[in-house]
């Protein structure tokens, strides 16, 4: 092969398909890290403390989800395993602080995703794949929800004279059950600044939400495109001119 036909052999090559799926695995490990990374700077007796360590659970649970998920699809298993999918199973192991700098290995799948068609061609595929895109932004949101939701509730509860959610795992409850706007009022918060946290928690829930419904629900109800592209006008005009002829040669067979 000469240099010149290369670029030309590359061309041709088949592109391989944006995974939004490991895109959305490598924001969570992004956010998964922000977190241990709080947890490192603040005190050990911070009130916050315990709602970080109720979201690293929630991030490790993903994650090991994750891992099995690539285990199972893996052909052959044993490449998968070694080594990255023990990285991912390390730094997927729950209440190990020491083991979650391995989920630093997880952020080589958004860059070699990145490599394959750049920023661009990533937007493109979460426009042109819009059911899938909402899903996992959704997921995204809502957990971006809980946790700034849980911080923030549990940042004001703690000074109130008699709060009703004393601890990260209530806050966490309590956020999770504001956004899907199921309120059953076992936890709620008793101070003006934790109020204006669920004030805020609900409208985002709701809009969140609906926002999913909405997108998947016109994905359901619209009707599936053909298998093949539609015609151009090219391809029309040249079908009429197949049919002229065919009619020309129909009249010469016929009998005078």
């Amino acid at each position: 092969m000469t240099a010149v036909d290369a670029p030309k052999a590359a061309d041709n090559a088949p592109v391989e398909q944006v995974s939004l799926y490991d895109l959305f695995i490598g924001i969570l490990t992004v956010l998964s890290l922000g977190v241990m990374a709080v947890q490192f700077i603040l005190a050990p007796d911070a009130p916050v403390q315990e709602v970080l360590f109720v979201m690293d659970l929630l991030f490790c649970s993903i994650f090991l989800l994750d891992f099995f998920v690539h285990l199972i699809q893996a052909k052959p298993k044993r490449s998968y395993l070694w080594p990255h999918g023990i990285m991912d199973f390390l730094g997927s192991i729950p209440t190990v602080p020491a083991l979650r700098f391995f989920r630093i290995f997880r952020l080589f799948r958004v860059a070699r995703i990145l490599r394959v068609g750049g920023p661009k061609r990533v937007l493109h595929e979460f426009t042109s794949r819009r059911a899938e895109s909402a899903l996992y932004v959704t997921v995204i949101m809502a957990l971006l929800v809980i946790l700034f939701g849980s911080v923030s509730v549990m940042y004001y509860e703690v000074r109130a004279p008699d709060p009703n959610i004393k601890t990260g795992g209530d806050a966490v409850w309590w956020s999770l059950v504001t956004i899907t706007t199921v309120g059953y009022g076992d936890r709620y918060p008793t101070s003006a600044g934790g109020r204006m946290v669920g004030v805020l928690t609900m409208i985002v829930g709701i809009g969140l939400f609906g926002v999913l419904t909405s997108v998947m629900a016109t994905k359901f109800l619209q009707p599936k495109e053909d298998a093949e592209p539609p015609a151009t006008r090219a391809d029309t005009e040249q079908l009429m001119a197949q049919l002229r002829e065919l009619s020309e040669r129909l009249d010469r067979l016929e009998p005078k």
